[in-house]
């Protein structure tokens, strides 16, 4: 049988890019080792949205530790402001390793791993060694962007989100003449996004769709074929799978979603204009040169490579989220996760395009360049990240969980609680998380055969309530009490509401409403104690008829 010469390079080529990526792939699971061990295990306070995040994966615990099916189809619809997909995974985590912060954030780390991984798996899988360095570079961004490692060690949802739109990316067809089951795969991811969070995969979907239509000169009817109802019609269906039970409240939800916190929305001014340039720089990049270099990368090979057009779904991913994040009155660095890892992707293919534009050698020749040049590379790149993910972290404020552990200590499973909360960072998210796991109940039934626990006059503005006669708010607290069947009432209060953002239009009405409660003839105080380091202070009542 007569050998092909021509293809030994070839063969070698994709052998030697089958050992790098198996040894990058070691490479990132060590930092996130690290990461774990250094980081993960020290804790550090989780912020409400955080703690919201862990409070419906207690449900879910709950539910699946119950076999409870019923609970557990409630626990899932009633999730309006996002879908499910984030809790059932932490859930199911938390059956699986037991519920705790550390638990909840595997989540993200896990998404550290398999973003890094898709991203070097975007270029090795071409098998050509200018595609490798140009991995090599998107991972180096990546893996040593502050904001990313910071967001590896939490419970949000932007490295999840980004996995898995990096995934949708990754498996979607270049055309449609692929297999069936290819387009299955791609329509099912996406349809994965639209269970993991709305703008994430609204915007993503959108994307697909203006990358397909520049690629078919916007022939629209090339949309409404067999393949493409595949690629568009699966997500969609499964996102009316998951609107139509519940449906009014969810697209409340949604649209709440959408609107929500207009108090810390910016004015469209220069300030707003330049917020996320000023702030891309200092965190998402290991240094403000990197940056620079990224965005001139890009701007240079949008003239030389092919790749940087709007038919490529990289390309209008990052333009539409990047735009999307621009354009809203809500500004915040993370709100740029998306667009940014898509950057680093873009980066990859800007060196990619001027590397071969430069060096237009053989391919055994090219072949050994790459040796040279990812020594280089690499080197620097490991000294940073040794030292970065093992430091421990510096967040570690535990002493916030002291009131929250308080009043586990001075609960039981058949207290049927109503918590007054006036203080921001000890969270009714937290209180759920910490009641469903630590006594193993939930906060209540849909069909109100069981209730635990409420929270009463959450957010509740301090004018409104000072405009009720002493009279009518005694009544009122009467009123709910007597409706939840409350028998045990806990305080949760600042003592330093000044400290506190928006304090009295938040959290006003409540701390009038439990300054309150030691008048009322029926619930006795129990126990006091004050937390100095947290300025909070924990009463707890007790009903006596």
């Amino acid at each position: 049988m007569e050998t092909n010469h021509h293809d030994a390079p070839s063969r070698s080529c994709n052998r030697f890019g089958l050992i790098f990526f198996g040894g990058m792939a070691g490479w990132t699971l060590l930092l996130c080792i690290w990461l774990y061990h250094y980081t993960i295990r020290g804790g550090g306070l989780p912020c409400w949205d955080e703690w919201e995040r862990c409070a419906w994966a207690s449900n879910i615990w709950y539910d699946l530790l119950h076999f409870d099916i019923v609970l557990f189809w409630n626990h899932t619809n009633t999730q309006v402001v996002w879908p499910f997909l984030h809790s059932w995974v932490t859930g199911i985590l938390f059956v699986l390793f037991g519920p705790t912060l550390e638990t909840a954030r595997l989540v993200s780390l896990l998404s550290l791993f398999g973003s890094a991984l898709i991203l070097l798996y975007f270029f090795l899988k071409r098998a050509d060694p200018f595609d490798w360095i140009a991995g090599i570079v998107a991972w180096i961004l990546f893996s040593t962007s502050p904001l990313i490692i910071q967001h590896a060690a939490s419970v949000m949802s932007e490295l999840p989100g980004l996995f898995l739109v990096l995934l949708v990316l990754l498996v979607w067809p270049d055309n449609t003449e692929t297999g069936k089951r290819r387009l299955i795969l791609a329509g099912f991811f996406m349809g994965l996004l639209f269970y993991y969070k709305y703008n994430y995969a609204f915007l993503t979907y959108f994307a697909l769709i203006t990358a397909t239509l520049f690629k078919e000169r916007f022939h629209i009817r090339v949309l409404l074929s067999k393949q493409y109802d595949l690629l568009f019609g699966l997500p969609l269906t499964m996102l009316l799978l998951w609107l139509l039970p519940s449906f009014s409240r969810k697209i409340a939800g949604l649209v709440g979603f959408a609107l929500n916190n207009p108090n810390v929305r910016m004015p469209f001014t220069l300030s707003s204009f330049l917020y996320y340039p000023e702030r891309i720089p200092l965190e998402y990049f290991a240094s403000p040169f990197f940056a620079i270099a990224s965005l001139v990368l890009v701007v240079i090979a949008v003239f030389l490579s092919k790749t940087i057009r709007l038919t490529n779904p990289v390309v209008t991913c990052f333009l539409i989220h990047f735009l999307a994040a621009v354009i809203h009155p809500m500004k915040d660095a993370r709100f740029m996760f998306i667009p940014m890892g898509l950057f680093f992707l873009l980066t990859g293919e800007s060196v990619s395009a001027m590397l071969r534009r430069i060096f237009l050698i053989s391919e055994t020749r090219r072949h050994h360049a790459i040796l040279l040049l990812l020594l280089p590379l690499l080197i620097p790149t490991f000294v940073y990240q040794t030292k970065v993910f093992r430091q421990a972290n510096i967040s570690k404020e535990q002493f916030f969980l002291a009131p929250i552990q308080t009043v586990i200590n001075h609960t039981q499973k058949t207290d049927n609680i109503a918590f007054l909360i006036s203080h921001d960072q000890i969270s009714p998210p937290a209180i759920t998380y910490y009641l469903t796991t630590a006594h193993d109940i939930v906060q209540s039934r849909e069909d109100g055969s069981l209730k635990n626990w409420n929270y009463l006059f959450l957010f509740e503005p301090g004018e409104k309530v000072r405009a009720l006669s002493a009279e009518e708010r005694r009544k009122q607290l009467e009123y709910f009490l007597y409706i939840f069947k409350s028998t045990k009432i806990i305080t949760i209060q600042s003592t330093a509401p000044w400290s506190i953002a928006r304090f009295e239009s938040l959290f006003g009405g409540t701390h009038e409403y439990a300054e309150l409660v030691s008048q009322l003839d029926k619930f006795t105080l129990d126990f006091e104690r004050d937390f100095k380091q947290t300025y909070s202070r924990v009463r707890v009542y007790s009903f006596h008829p």
